[in-house]
């Protein structure tokens, strides 16, 4: 990952990468708070399924069909459990400034990033990223 540039005003491009099995349950909630980020309509979504034998991989090809900010990640890689597959998916944020780890069931707040940035750069201005830039 790259150094993020920190002087008068926080700027970055942000990843979240998320490992899928059997979510279908909770999947279109969690891509759909993970992708309404308040302040980030730029942020990226990586996913790699493990395997599910459900309609998961169903709703992942969906959205990535109508969101041109989602990835689904496919390999020869098989199941490796969720801790080897967050390593198999690190390599293909590398050029991102920030990367998010995201479970699959945990929906979250419109304003997560947001806040976390303001907690981690208490001193700085978040600026806000506009789609057409």
């Amino acid at each position: 990952m790259k150094n993020s540039n920190l002087n008068d005003e926080f700027t970055g491009n942000v990843a979240v990468i998320m490992t899928t099995y059997n979510g279908e349950h909770f999947l279109q909630e969690q891509i759909d708070s993970i992708l309404n980020q308040e302040d980030y309509p730029k942020i990226q979504l990586f996913v790699r399924d493990d395997g599910s034998n459900d309609s998961t991989e169903k709703i992942l090809c969906r959205n990535q069909e109508s969101d041109s900010r989602i990835h689904l990640i496919r390999d020869q890689l098989g199941n490796l459990g969720v801790k080897m597959a967050f390593f198999a998916l690190l390599h293909h944020v590398q050029e991102f400034d920030w990367v998010f780890f995201s479970d699959q069931d945990d929906v979250w707040p419109r304003n997560k990033v947001k806040r976390y940035f303001k907690f981690l750069f208490p001193q700085f201005t978040i600026q806000v990223q506009h789609p057409d830039d």
